[in-house]
């Protein structure tokens, strides 16, 4: 029994790994995820601001290298989440094994079952009616396949392991393709609800950078032989002189910020910028469009940062007592 016993945990664990292995394996199926969260998290923050960020150019490289801090948060949650059900069942297993609480862990066991499908069957009729239970909490039906199915799972796992069998189980084969239709459905779960998380982080980012526009030390000033028809009380906007007055004239923009600078490409918007009442433009220098940058320094705490009835941008408004 204890070399049965001690074989055993080694041969479980290794099943597992094998089966997630088969799912999460190749270094290309890792970096096709993390273009792919990268992608829908990049593409919801310049949404935000009315931008299509397949218009910047971004290459995969990038989607990949932004993806770090979509999935950080998912990736410790999961590690942790791992640790505590392996630990768990290993601590399941030793119990049943010496033959204490055996009443206990079958009723443990039976709940978990009762519990899982329960909510797998909630899970599903939030597929199918999404509106009807579940309302606008969207994540709630990841949650529920991937919990529901974890605990079912889990559950016929206890009640296998609290009953001693001396012949061989004529079901394992039906067993481990459960297993593997479970994985597989924890899987797509986490996949729906990482997807559900990088949409939300990605606004959320996006609102936070909107909302630091107006006092950003950092100004934007667009000098350009086109005009762009900016609205007026966004930007500012002025003639240049020109020395040649056959030449084209040039015009003046103030009153920008910059969201991301990609290759040549600039990506603008106004510091007073606001999902009613908003404006962007992509920039390509060249000999008609000049950059220059203006340093701020602790705008956010002077009177310029005041809104007032006739506006002006903080860069080009008057001093304030």
């Amino acid at each position: 029994m204890s070399e049965e016993s001690e074989g055993s945990a080694p041969q479980a664990v290794n099943k597992w790994l094998g089966i997630v292995g088969s799912f999460v394996g190749p270094t290309t199926v890792i970096s096709a995820l993390c273009y792919y969260f990268g992608y829908v998290s990049t593409r919801k923050y310049f949404a935000y601001f009315g931008i299509d960020s397949d218009a910047l150019g971004f290459s995969t490289a990038d989607y990949v290298m932004k993806s770090a801090s979509v999935l950080y948060a998912p990736i410790i949650a999961g590690l942790l989440a791992w640790t505590v059900v392996l630990w768990a069942g290993v601590y399941a297993r030793r119990v049943a094994r010496a033959g204490r609480h055996t009443r206990l862990i079958r009723g443990v066991g039976w709940t978990a079952v009762t519990i899982g499908g329960l909510v797998i069957a909630s899970g599903v009729i939030g597929v199918a009616l999404p509106g009807l239970v579940l309302g606008n909490y969207v994540a709630l039906t990841p949650v529920a396949l991937g919990l529901g199915t974890v605990l079912l799972a889990a559950g016929f796992w206890i009640l296998a392991t609290s009953t001693t069998r001396s012949a061989p189980h004529p079901f394992a084969p039906a067993e481990r393709g459960s297993l593997v239709v479970a994985a597989a459905v924890i899987v797509l779960a986490l996949f729906w609800l990482i997807n559900i998380f990088a949409t939300a982080y990605g606004e959320n980012r996006a609102e936070a950078t909107a909302g630091k526009l107006w006092s950003q030390e950092t100004s934007v000033v667009l000098d350009t032989s086109e005009r762009l028809g900016a609205p007026a009380n966004l930007i500012a906007e002025s003639t240049l002189p020109s020395a040649d007055p056959k030449g084209t004239p040039k015009f003046r923009y103030q009153c920008f910020r910059s969201l991301v600078v990609e290759g040549n490409r600039w990506v603008l918007v106004p510091a007073r910028w606001t999902p009613e009442d908003g404006y962007a433009v992509i920039v390509t220098l060249d000999s008609s469009n000049r950059i220059s940058l203006n340093r701020l320094k602790g705008i956010a705490k002077t009177g310029a940062v005041k809104w007032a009835a006739s506006w002006q941008c903080p860069e080009v408004a008057p001093p304030t007592a």
